[in-house]
């Protein structure tokens, strides 16, 4: 009988979950895995106040517990994986830490792991399954084996950046534990290293001053609006705008100007979703009083440790860098930390900023669309560093001194920043090259034309015109 009570109350909350998805125009996924936040903040009380002087390995096993049963919500069985992962790199780092081996190890398990899972289930949609806070997992655990590698070189040959993260230890089963499945960033992230979690449970995170009259409640909060005010924008233009719309034949009868517009509308949908949950999972984090980050010009506690979103610079982004910089910020930092800036060795910045690209297109799986978005990423990118030479050469830039031309440029910029974005993010949404190409055609690949076109006219006729308008140098200038 008891079991059938239980088994009674487990089918209520899956039949509650079902209907209020449906209501919603969710999928169950993806409403178990929006509780599952939310639910970050009442829980986060737990550690803020009541544990940070409890010993470590007491934490570590409270993050470990609420994590795995977070896990089982929202994915099941399917828990399994993360406790596979965990147990692989704590194994791995505790034989061969700190080794080239035990990086190299690392890099291919976890991505074979991960994307051998991600084939397995996924079918080209963007639904919460279990390789969601996976491919989130993936890129922590790659970071300690790197972390761990740095510690065993000569603090002096390290980067400032690098001798904020390096560990000189392998992390036990605990700390592995509760750093890969802290409810603060297992689901929806931010990425932080190790270092972080460890100072943070070792109480060396926080001043005592802090901890005793805690201020990032308010912080935590404002995120938690800012964060419904973007989901709610999201969902809204998402039932406007959903993915099928662009197959529709509704779509394709529109003429190219209204067609951009849709693709800026359905944009603007998508990337308030994902900056909605940034900013939830941010707000859950600064609850707990992981994300502390040092004090400010006058002395008061800051919290950014977590953000990962920059709302104001986003929507004022008048370039494509304006845009990376301030979107999913922390991803960014890990990939710039460890892949970009450890391909030194190749003596060329593109081609090291190529490979990040597509090592961040494989971390989301193997679509063809996934490569195609950020391919394209590094046209829009190598656009803005060229069109930013020719707005100096032609002096442009004094235009700025007037608040009103400067606020429409600004906002002109901003629209075709976002535009060209959510172009290319049609290839990422639709992942298949049969789908996505089928839009883009219908568009007449007018993305393409620009940036690639763009690419082509610069050094072959927009380059030598500025060279050619340098002013010559006098003889004077030669002698000095």
């Amino acid at each position: 009988m008891e079991e059938e009570g239980i088994s009674s109350d487990l089918g209520f909350v899956h039949q509650t979950i079902h209907v209020s998805a449906q209501l919603l125009g969710f999928s169950d996924s993806t409403l178990r895995f929006f509780i599952s936040v939310l639910i970050g903040y009442l829980l986060a009380f737990i550690p803020r106040n009541l544990l940070h002087h409890a010993p470590s390995n007491i934490q570590h096993l409270f993050f470990i517990a609420l994590g795995l049963g977070l896990s089982y919500f929202n994915f099941g069985m399917q828990t399994l994986h993360f406790v596979i992962t965990v147990l692989f790199n704590y194994l791995l780092l505790a034989v061969a830490g700190g080794s080239v081996t035990s990086v190299v190890l690392s890099f291919l398990w976890n991505m074979i792991y991960f994307l051998i899972g991600t084939v397995s289930i996924s079918d080209g949609t963007h639904d919460v399954l279990w390789d969601t806070p996976h491919c989130i997992m993936v890129l922590k655990v790659i970071g300690v084996a790197l972390d761990l590698y740095d510690g065993q070189k000569s603090k002096d040959k390290l980067s400032a950046e690098q001798q904020q993260h390096y560990l000189t230890r392998a992390p036990s089963l605990l700390e592995m534990g509760g750093f890969c499945l802290f409810f603060g960033g297992f689901l929806a992230g931010p990425q932080f290293s190790m270092r972080l979690y460890l100072d943070y449970t070792n109480n060396r995170l926080i001043p005592e001053w802090e901890q005793k009259h805690p201020s990032n409640a308010r912080y935590s909060i404002n995120r938690f609006c800012f964060g419904v005010i973007y989901v709610c924008v999201g969902v809204g233009l998402n039932l406007i705008m959903p993915d099928a719309h662009f197959m529709t034949e509704e779509f394709t009868r529109k003429n190219l100007l209204h067609k951009l517009f849709t693709v800026y509308l359905w944009g603007t949908s998508y990337r308030a979703r994902y900056g909605g949950v940034f900013l939830l999972a941010e707000g859950a984090s600064i609850m707990t009083g992981i994300a502390y980050s040092g004090l400010d010009t006058e002395g008061k506690a800051e919290w950014k440790g977590s953000a990962n979103m920059n709302v104001y610079g986003l929507e004022t982004a008048g370039t494509f860098r304006g845009l990376v910089s301030n979107y999913n910020t922390n991803t960014s930092k890990w990939a710039g930390r460890c892949v970009y800036k450890r391909l030194k060795f190749l003596g060329n910045r593109q081609l090291s900023q190529f490979v990040t690209l597509m090592f961040l297109a494989l971390w989301h799986g193997v679509y063809i669309g996934y490569f195609h978005c950020f391919l394209f990423q590094l046209f829009t990118l190598t656009f803005d560093e060229q069109w930013l030479k020719v707005w100096r050469k032609l002096g442009f830039g004094s235009l700025m001194s007037n608040p009103v031309i400067a606020f429409l440029l600004t906002a002109i910029c901003n629209v075709f920043v976002m535009t060209s974005f959510s172009y290319a993010l049609i290839s990422f949404q639709l992942s298949k090259w049969g789908l996505f190409t089928q839009v883009y055609a219908s568009m007449y690949y007018i993305g393409h034309v620009w940036f690639i076109g763009w690419m082509l006219l610069f050094p072959l006729v927009l380059q030598p015109m500025l060279h050619s308008n340098k002013p010559k140098a006098t003889g004077d200038s030669k002698a000095q």
